[in-house]
């Protein structure tokens, strides 16, 4: 059922403001989810956690005030293994240090610190009523599941709240993904386990794979001996950590995980800001979050002191599936500019064998089309096929870039686009927008705004010559209402192959008159629903209706 998370005990305004589709046909929150801000203890890998007093003072208070349901400020670690000349505080959070920054926590919100194995004795882990902290996180790896279970057990009888966090889950097959599973249901006494996508390289069908699967063994109404909550934590290196957390929440995932502006080593982590944004639960308040990133996080990150961030290095390590230690010694020899020779030296010329796909998994639907097998054998690429060669790729950088200057690009720049985009092998390139004689009525004039938001002729010839390009074709958008049908070129007299027809659900009739009028002219041609999110379901429903009605067999809908 589409509506499956339709149930809420909310009530919208009755002025119905807010009766958009997200939270008029969707439930706006479950209150059972909980928030684990870990901007200390996950971003102290950046700088050895020598934060300042005030920073973390502040972080504090803005975490009560928002709504926070738990503060990881650190790591649980024995000065054996570290010394405090070499580290701050936080990779060890020792009860003084917690009590200097929040006398004695008297708020709602929890306090949490992480222990890893080996790297933490039990004579390190005091009893709860001698320490401020409530949850204690287990990090650990598939092969050290017995000792995370032990320590586990001995926190659960010391008096907190603990999760055991399994990392870098997508480096194991899903058989050994079950030992561990099984091994906890029968043994652990811990009230949370995680799935931690350690090197950010999995993608939301994995995640509801592994969410189904923590459930069914785990969760509550498992069989479990102690069923436990499941949490999800994320990395973002391929920038997909906030929708893999939500793509988590949905599949019943309740404890989330985040940092302030991502922060956290190279490319970060999830967002904390997206998720209480997301979560429409009105106990969190974003406000105080966004005072403590622009009084610390923002200038941190304008002075690259740490730097974190997008990152190609981290990105290409986390489609490899691989620790991004690389990634650390690439960046720490200056060289964080050099993508491609990161690129070359790392995977573009690793041959790795092709192996069969494994037997389809049971848990939940996999698109429909062909797909073709990946290499490895880990849990994303055995499991799971990469891709399906019905997909085709379009490049938005001169289009949508417009925005940011008005269109005014210089030739030298849209060649380039160009010239990367073949040899990417990217399938479309949209150049611009097409526009007509109401476009001037409308204040979009040449005097105003560059070549690419008219996409003439002349400026297509200028810059990609007259003859087409083998393998890349020429795109170009065009609003409902600044241009006619009849105004539109036809396929022989123009190096446009495509146009991309934009339009709001009521616009749907005109989309379809002027989709239906490049199709007769030969142009491949795309309908483009905008602002969805701001519609009723029942609208963006008889929009689709329209559009399947047409008589234009080669009109889409973006």
């Amino acid at each position: 059922d589409d509506l499956a998370m339709a149930t809420t005990n909310g009530q919208n305004p009755a002025n119905g403001t807010c009766r958009d589709l997200y939270r008029d046909e969707f439930s706006t929150f479950r209150p059972t989810i909980k928030v684990v801000d870990c901007t200390i203890r996950d971003g102290g890998l950046m700088n050895k956690w020598l934060f300042s007093d005030e920073l973390v003072r502040d972080l504090y208070q803005a975490n009560v005030a928002a709504g926070v349901d738990y503060m990881e400020i650190g790591y649980l670690t024995s000065e054996s293994y570290f010394k405090r000349g070499d580290v701050g505080a936080w990779r060890f959070c020792a009860d003084a240090d917690l009590r200097r920054i929040m006398g004695n926590n008297d708020t709602k919100m929890k306090i949490a610190a992480m222990a890893d194995i080996g790297r933490v004795d039990d004579c390190d882990i005091p009893q709860k009523s001698e320490c401020l902290l409530d949850l204690i996180r287990v990090a650990c790896y598939d092969y050290q599941i017995d000792e995370a279970i032990r320590l586990a057990n001995l926190c659960v009888d010391r008096g907190y709240e603990v999760s055991i966090n399994l990392m870098a889950v997508a480096k194991n097959s899903l058989e050994a993904i079950d030992a561990c599973l099984d091994k906890v249901a029968a043994e652990c006494k811990c009230q949370y386990f995680y799935i931690a996508d350690s090197f950010g390289s999995i993608y939301g069908e994995q995640v509801r794979l592994l969410a189904r699967r923590y459930l069914r063994k785990l969760g509550p109404g498992s069989a479990a001996k102690w069923p436990k909550v499941i949490g999800y934590h994320g990395h973002n290196n391929q920038q997909l950590g906030f929708a893999n957390t939500v793509e988590g929440v949905i599949e019943g995932i309740e404890m989330i995980d985040g940092s302030y502006l991502g922060l956290g080593r190279g490319s970060g982590n999830t967002c904390l800001e997206q998720l209480l944004c997301f979560l429409h639960n009105p106990k969190y308040d974003p406000r105080p979050v966004f005072a403590v990133i622009e009084k610390h996080f923002a200038p941190m990150r304008l002075a690259a002191d740490p730097e974190w961030g997008v990152s190609i290095p981290y990105l290409i390590q986390g489609a490899r599936n691989e620790h991004p230690k690389d990634a650390m010694a690439w960046e720490a020899a200056g060289k964080s500019a050099d993508a491609v020779g990161f690129y070359d030296q790392f995977m573009a010329d690793k041959e790795t064998a092709t192996l069969a796909p494994a037997e389809p998994a049971e848990d939940g639907p996999k698109p429909a089309g062909p797909r073709v097998a990946n290499h490895c054998s880990e849990l994303y690429r055995r499991e799971f096929f990469s891709y399906r060669p019905t997909i085709r790729v379009i490049d938005t950088t001169v289009r949508y870039g417009g925005f940011r200057g008005n269109w005014r690009f210089p030739d030298a720049f849209v060649q380039g686009i160009h010239r990367y985009c073949v040899e990417s092998g990217i399938d479309y390139m949209e150049v611009g927008y097409l526009t007509g004689a109401a476009a001037a009525a409308a204040g979009v004039t040449s005097e105003l705004f560059g070549p690419w938001r008219f996409c003439k002729e002349e400026d297509l010839v200028r810059v990609f010559g007259k003859a087409r390009t083998p393998g890349l074709k020429l795109a170009a958008m065009c609003d409902v209402g600044l241009i006619e049908p009849s105004e539109l070129p036809a396929a022989g007299e123009t190096l446009l192959d495509m146009v991309r027809v934009a339009a709001c659900c009521h616009q749907v009739d005109a989309a379809i008159a002027l989709a239906n009028a490049a199709a007769a002219r030969g142009l491949e041609a795309v309908v483009v629903l905008t602002e969805v999110s701001a519609e009723r379901l029942d609208t963006v429903e008889a929009a689709l209706a329209a559009l399947s009605a047409g008589p234009a067999p080669r009109v889409a809908v973006g």
